[in-house]
Order: structure tokens, then C-alpha cells, then sequence
């Protein structure tokens, strides 16, 4: 097991993972895909030519969700210790992650994490532009 976690119900990781059953893709803007494919691919150092380019926003991230969660298995498996760095980069806290994986014992921790990884940089892109005045900055994460 990658985490240690105690069992505690958490309502609003149950919330979360209601919310990323795919619809929640839907409610982003049509803006936001580039931004958070990019900082996910430079900091999991994805290659640029898995990057989705066809089909409309909610199907892209479902692949770029495949992607990632075949990167974080890898890490998972052979380097947990970036992993873990990435996820403190990215701002998903060890605490969020515990929480998910013990409100989802029957799933696979790589699609648990992804989750939580999109879910964040989704809200980061969300949050700069609503407090972005003018051309959007999207070199946040770097």
C-alpha cells in the first residue's frame, strides 16, 4: 500500500470524487484544458506527443486522465518518493490523498490520485481567471 491511512469518512472526498466522475469535466471552460495538460505533463515529464488533440473538452481530459494515471502508476511502482515530491508541487496535500484513498478502498490508488491532481489544477486555472485582469499567465506552476 503506498499510504498509510486510518479509515475516517471524509464527506467532502466522497464530494470529490462525485464530481469527477466526468461530468465535472464538462463544467470547465473551453479554456482550460491547454493550461492544465501542460503543467501536468511538465511536472510528471510526459512527453508532448501523448498529449490529446482531437475531440471535444470532456473526452481530452479523459485522456490526458489515462495518461496520467499510467505515469503514477510507474512512479507509484518505481519512484514514490517523486511522486510524493509532484504531488507537493502541485498542491494536493498528503492529507487529501489519505482521505481519498480511504473513502475509496475498492479503487485504484493511480485513478484516485489523477483525480485529485486534475481536480487541483482545474481549480488553479479557475482561480486565475477570476482574479486575472487581461491575457491569461499560465507559467503558475513552473
Amino acid at each position: 500500500m503506498l499510504f498509510k491511512y486510518d479509515t475516517k469518512y471524509s464527506e467532502n472526498v466522497a464530494e470529490l470524487r462525485q464530481r469527477l466522475s466526468g461530468l465535472y469535466y464538462l463544467t470547465c471552460s473551453m479554456d482550460s484544458f491547454l493550461p492544465v495538460a501542460d503543467s501536468v505533463f511538465s511536472f510528471f515529464e510526459i512527453h508532448e506527443s501523448y498529449m490529446p488533440a482531437a475531440g471535444d473538452e470532456a473526452s481530452r481530459f479523459q485522456e490526458l486522465r489515462k495518461v496520467l494515471i499510467r505515469r503514477i502508476e510507474e512512479l507509484i511502482d518505481k519512484d514514490t518518493e517523486k511522486l510524493m515530491w509532484v504531488l507537493y508541487r502541485i498542491d494536493v496535500s498528503e492529507q487529501k490523498v489519505k482521505e481519498a484513498l480511504a473513502a475509496n478502498t475498492s479503487a485504484n490508488h493511480a485513478e484516485v490520485i489523477a483525480d485529485l491532481i486534475i481536480a487541483r489544477q482545474i481549480e488553479k486555472v479557475k482561480t486565475r481567471a477570476e482574479h486575472s485582469s487581461g491575457a491569461p499567465d499560465w507559467s503558475f506552476d513552473v
